[in-house]
């Protein structure tokens, strides 16, 4: 008899692992078809992002204009107070062209490393470059790819910032990193991450990334409102090669203005053209050349 209710025990046991285990696969896959859906209401925007970065040092405070289009299309355009254009970066989604005040212009086939450094730099976070080029794909991405190094839990409802959001904890371990994520994944805007936590430990030292995202509805779009970034690097050995210590911090704070949500904009918007005595390196052909 005992052995009859110890193996029914662990029957009910089994049963309930199972459900578990169907429930938060269920949910998960709800959550990237929310994602996925609200990505698809937009086919092209524009904004006007003003950049705030706070560090050890100074305080910079920048404004640039942005533009997005399905098809990896993505434009950025920096103004000097005085509104004159100082840097222009596009992207038609084969060849970059990066044109500066100095008169001088870049055209090539770039790699992903290329486009990360045009729109990506100490002055403008990697949240705001890939949320231009991707919105949120790549959380879809590490969500949905499953690997024997990653090991995804979901820790429940809890409210954040006024709004029901679940919490999904993600750990992934490689041969000399231990990554730790926390995703607060908002009920009411789309299964957006209102807050996200990186924490990254090497050999080097340790990071932690706290992204904060105020969202906002434009009719039946989710589009964020302010996201505010704050970075933190402790590095017993500096990954750049010297053996230095390095502690740092800085706090980037972007708020979205002047949003406009699918209104036409044609693809040679994202082929700029060089204005006259633009001094052009054309890197698909090896050709120096001045636009006259």
């Amino acid at each position: 008899m005992k052995i009859y209710n110890c193996l029914k025990k662990m029957f009910f046991l089994q049963l309930i692992l199972i459900f578990c285990g169907y429930t938060e696969t269920s949910l998960l896959e709800e959550i990237i078809a929310g994602i996925r859906y609200n990505n698809s209401l937009i086919k092209n925007w524009r904004a006007i992002c003003k950049i705030n970065v706070e560090n050890e040092k100074k305080e910079t405070i920048k404004e640039e204009e942005l533009w997005a289009k399905k098809g990896d299309k993505i434009y950025r355009e920096k103004r000097k107070e005085n509104g004159e254009i100082s840097y222009v970066v596009s992207f038609d989604g084969e060849n970059l062209r990066i044109w500066g005040n100095n008169k001088k212009g870049l055209i090539k086939v770039p790699t992903d490393d290329d486009l990360k450094r045009a729109f990506y730099n100490i002055s403008s976070p990697l949240f705001l470059y890939e949320f231009v080029r991707f919105q949120n794909e790549p959380l879809i991405n590490f969500l949905s790819n499953k690997s024997e190094n990653k090991e995804i839990k979901f820790r429940g409802e809890i409210n954040l910032q006024n709004e029901k959001c679940y919490l999904i904890e993600v750990e992934v371990v490689k041969e000399n990193l231990n990554s730790k994520y926390q995703f607060y994944l908002s009920q009411s805007y789309g299964f957006y991450p209102v807050k996200t936590i990186i924490r990254e430990k090497s050999k080097y030292g340790e990071t932690q990334t706290i992204t904060t995202t105020t969202f906002q509805k434009l009719g039946n779009v989710i589009f964020p409102k302010k996201a505010v970034i704050e970075s933190f690097m402790n590095f017993t050995m500096s990954p750049f090669g010297n053996l230095e210590d390095y502690k740092g911090s800085s706090t980037y704070i972007l708020e979205f203005d002047k949003i406009e949500i699918n209104k036409d904009i044609p693809d040679n918007f994202f082929q700029i053209e060089f204005p006259k005595e633009t001094k052009v390196w054309d890197d698909r052909i090896g050709v120096n050349y001045t636009i006259r």
